[in-house]
């Protein structure tokens, strides 16, 4: 599973079965699992 985290905001714009999508204001981190 992708998930990729805007540690500002973590506003969920977009999900897709396991792919998790958060609103990318300022700072990203990503996790693969």
């Amino acid at each position: 599973m992708y998930i990729r985290i805007d540690v500002t905001s973590s506003k969920i714009y977009e999900r897709r079965g396991d792919n998790l999508y958060t609103q990318a204001d300022i700072t990203l981190f990503d996790l693969i699992l």
